[in-house]
């Protein structure tokens, strides 16, 4: 699977100016809920309730996480992303499964931390298209969210490493603003450059806009661009979900592309190797 890091930070950057309101806001409310939440875990921690703490972050803030993943999922442009999708994780009957695979996700991630840090950090990438897989497909058992994240990050672990660096200048400045800076902008780009990496590496990715046409040429509507490339293998027999809060909430209803139409998409829409920007032009942001 091909990708570059300034490719997908400048689509992620065109996503969130079309969308900015919403998206400073999901960042601030996210920001503001998980302070909240700690600070009260801290100070039942400090008085014996540890487990009333660990409750928190495993019933709220875990899930919350992903409703930021399924808003930042629906914002690609000309799409905006709805603020209210953020809390639709605890509306539907899969929030009981999403806890519970959250949990056991990041638990595989402490045991291996006991190894020494660096295994802990090499299955921290491994296992970080979880949550958006969980987005997708809130039903999935932990095992199978797990295989597919590692399926999708293998030979991809390095560069979303070097994703995750160049992000680092920007977290610097955001510390000198005590915060602010990340809110009003920087949340919103990293949230949305790792949408935009997990529906290129799961081979799920919609482009339908003149950024798209202008840098790929091509007026068609991409769906499912990359699949041909891709390392993941979709589930056998099913037809592909296209996302919508539905996933979530009883009664919505999902649109679904049939194995026929992805592959007539995808016979027409392949992209060559010289539409990908280069890496230098990273340091233009």
């Amino acid at each position: 699977m091909s990708w570059t890091r300034a490719e997908l930070k400048n689509l992620a950057k065109n996503d969130i100016s079309n969308n900015m309101g919403n998206c400073i806001v999901v960042i601030l409310m996210y920001s503001a809920i998980a302070s909240f939440l700690s600070g009260i875990g801290s100070t039942l921690a400090a008085f014996g309730g540890t487990l009333v703490s660990a409750a928190i972050s495993i019933f709220a803030l875990s899930p919350l996480s992903v409703g930021v993943a399924l808003f930042f999922l629906k914002n690609f442009y000309p799409e905006k992303g709805n603020i209210e999708s953020v809390f639709d994780i605890f509306k539907g009957k899969s929030y009981l499964n999403v806890v519970a695979v959250q949990l056991l996700t990041g638990l595989f991630i402490f045991l291996w931390s006991l190894l020494f840090i660096v295994p802990g950090i090499i299955k921290s990438y491994e296992y970080r298209m979880v949550r958006y897989i969980l987005v997708d497909d809130p039903s999935v058992d932990y095992k199978t969210a797990m295989a597919r994240s590692k399926e999708m990050m293998m030979g991809h672990k390095g560069a979303a490493f070097m994703l995750d660096l160049s992000f680092l200048g920007w977290m610097i400045l955001s510390g000198f603003t005590c915060g602010i800076l990340y809110v009003v902008y920087v949340g919103p780009y990293m949230e949305q450059t790792n949408a935009r990496l997990y529906r290129r590496l799961s081979g799920t990715e919609n482009i339908i806009d003149t950024t798209a046409r202008e840098m790929y040429g091509n007026t068609n509507t991409y769906n499912n661009t990359y699949s041909s490339q891709s390392t993941y293998t979709a589930p056998q027999n099913r037809e592909t979900p296209v996302y919508t809060s539905g996933d979530f909430v009883s009664g919505a209803q999902e649109t679904t592309v049939t194995p026929e139409v992805q592959e007539n998409n995808a016979s027409t829409d392949n992209l060559s190797g010289s539409d990908f920007v280069s890496p230098a032009e990273d340091n233009k942001e």
